[in-house]
């Protein structure tokens, strides 16, 4: 019934949080490495996704368990609703970008994968669990949304309406790198060592 479905979407948006939260946990307490970075590993898109992805999905979580409850925020729900499409965008995007440009690079899996598999840790396989549930949860999230408040708050937006939260993301990201660089003299990434800046 009705309730069984609302308990089911609660319990989704939890099991969802919960999987981002181990993904940040497993990067910043497990896997070793410390990069070059004025900011530690929040360098990283990785991290900076999956901090997005926690706070969309434990909100989420919230305004489920107050439907749920027979309490519901209609701002909260709204807010959520609206906030999908950027947080897919940066649950794709950050999935998508590792596999695209990461993982399969000679360098990081020489310099990087190998290097800490070889001294007793499961790279590989956690680099997996970080970044590869976005890639399923986005579209179930996406699912498990309420038709009537998805139409009346995404399906009013403009496109266009989401397009400066990605490009002052955008700018801001590589202002970050751009700055790091000029003052640690490394890139985030591997294949950014090819670039050419007027810093070096």
């Amino acid at each position: 019934g009705r309730g069984a479905m609302q308990a089911a979407r609660a319990l989704a948006q939890l099991g969802f949080t919960c999987s981002m939260v181990c993904g940040l946990l497993l990067d910043q307490f497990y896997l070793p490495g410390a990069p070059e970075s004025i900011c530690g590993k929040f360098i990283f898109l990785t991290i900076q996704s999956l901090c997005i992805l926690t706070v969309y999905h434990a909100l989420s979580f919230v305004s489920e368990l107050r439907r749920l409850l027979g309490s519901p925020s209609s701002g909260l729900d709204r807010t959520v609703h609206w906030a999908s499409c950027i947080a897919g965008g940066f649950g794709w995007f950050f999935s998508i970008m590792f596999y695209a440009v990461v993982w399969f690079d000679p360098n990081f899996q020489r310099n990087i994968v190998q290097y800490w598999e070889s001294r007793g840790y499961y790279f590989g396989l956690c680099q997996h669990l970080i970044h590869a549930p976005s890639l399923f949860i986005i579209p179930l999230d996406a699912a498990l949304k309420h038709p009537h408040i998805f139409v009346d708050t995404v399906g009013r937006a403009s496109s266009i309406s989401y397009f400066p939260y990605f490009f002052a993301y955008g700018l801001w990201y590589c202002v970050l790198i751009v700055y790091n660089f000029s003052v640690k003299k490394a890139w985030p990434y591997p294949f950014m060592n090819d670039f050419k800046t007027p810093f070096e």
